[in-house]
């Protein structure tokens, strides 16, 4: 297992930040990777949907359920898909005049001898430039 953690500071209040964020279809919309994001439900506090993003051209589906807690963090994790169990989580934490969002990734792939090795080159191939470029939309859409 892997444990991981980008984060960014974004000159804008809390409450603001995390409003844009919480909007799971439209914020992941503004991701290039992201070609579609589909919401398929709510019950209770688990909010479940498909995201397709395109790696190296080659669509891939997920699906992920999602939960909010407001103005502390978003959590999702994949349920189906090529990476179930992955867990993302967004973190807001008020800094001085601004907003630290953090977001961790947590990667257990249960392959015998190579599921370390794995864990390591999805992170590094795929899921650390999605978390960047999900940080940096985000900030862009909250002018700061």
């Amino acid at each position: 297992m892997i444990y991981r953690k980008e984060s960014i500071i974004i000159h804008e209040k809390l409450n603001m930040v995390f409003e844009k964020a919480q909007d799971i279809a439209t914020s992941l919309k503004h991701v290039s990777a992201y070609k579609k994001v589909e919401i398929l439900g709510q019950q209770g506090d688990k909010i479940t949907h498909r995201s397709i993003i395109s790696l190296w051209g080659i669509p891939v589906s997920y699906t992920s359920e999602t939960v909010i807690k407001k103005n502390e963090s978003i959590q999702h994790e994949q349920i189906n898909g090529p990476l179930v169990g992955l867990k993302t989580e967004y973190w807001f934490d008020a800094v001085g005049e601004g907003t630290r969002v953090a977001i961790n990734h947590q990667i257990d792939m249960k392959i015998p001898l190579i599921g370390k090795w794995m864990e390591g080159i999805v992170y590094a191939m795929v899921i650390r430039s999605l978390a960047k470029k999900c940080l940096s939309q985000l900030k862009c859409r909250c002018g700061g």
